[in-house]
């Protein structure tokens, strides 16, 4: 099962095959950066929406703050062969110190 859209797929020049066959190309790689731009896209406007919710109500939103270095992470690697991750000290120092901007 391929879970990217079917139109960006056509865009690009991938096939389903191609992915499921384990093949990296240049279409794989400019599809998933723009999925990775819409994703920073959307999380700007997220928080964007975050900075009219009290601070007790932003706090259920704090993994949020996880969304840009896991986006960062994914940008290195082979995307078929390599399961992005972060330091999970870093992930614990990002949760721990993070502040949503007013």
């Amino acid at each position: 099962r391929i879970d990217l859209p079917a139109d960006m797929l056509r865009r690009h020049g991938v096939t389903q095959a191609q992915i499921l066959a384990g093949t990296t190309n240049e279409g794989l790689t400019d599809l998933l950066a723009e999925l990775r731009q819409r994703a920073r896209g959307a999380l700007d406007q997220a928080l964007g929406h975050l900075a009219t919710l009290t601070s007790q109500q932003r706090a259920a939103f704090l993994p949020l703050a996880l969304v840009a270095p896991y986006l960062a992470a994914l940008e290195t690697g082979d995307p078929l062969r390599r399961i992005a991750e972060i330091n999970p000290l870093h992930r614990l120092w990002r949760l721990g110190t993070y502040r949503f901007r007013n």
